[in-house]
């Protein structure tokens, strides 16, 4: 699995892909701009770039 996440990583759009799966799932009812500035964000941080509820904060601003 982590070969397949490693080269995931170097794919900046299937990546997003997945994450944004994963937003939607936890988030029924967000929109595409919601999933959008939470990607950014979390993209800024350092870290894994894996989507977590936390990241919502950023909607709040």
């Amino acid at each position: 699995m982590k070969i397949l996440e490693d080269s995931m990583s170097e794919r900046p759009t299937l990546t997003f892909g997945l994450k944004r799966q994963d937003f939607f799932a936890d988030n029924k009812g967000a929109s595409l701009d919601d999933a959008i500035r939470c990607w950014k964000y979390k993209k800024s941080l350092k870290g894994q770039n894996k989507y977590e509820r936390s990241n919502l904060k950023v909607l709040e601003q």
